[in-house]
């Protein structure tokens, strides 16, 4: 009976922490000068902490998802 509610107890601890997150999700549109989509334009992140890099392609609108990046710490730029 202990063994179970001591399996329990760390099986909720361990829910409990994975649902604590130090990343996030960034989101972004490329333009021109004159506000157009820039569709195909590379989106490029890096970490300035780790020196990680990252690299996604715009869509048809011109968007790009990091879907899952440190919290801070990062740069993004874009190149065409």
């Amino acid at each position: 009976m202990h063994l179970s509610r001591l399996l329990a107890c760390l099986f909720l601890m361990c829910a409990i922490a994975h649902g604590q997150s130090v990343s996030a999700s960034l989101k972004g549109r490329v333009v021109d000068p004159a506000k157009a989509n820039i569709a195909g334009a590379a989106a490029l992140l890096s970490h300035t902490e780790t020196g990680a890099r990252l690299k996604a392609a715009t869509n048809a609108d011109g968007l790009f998802v990091f879907p899952a990046v440190a919290h801070r710490g990062v740069r993004v730029r874009s190149a065409v």
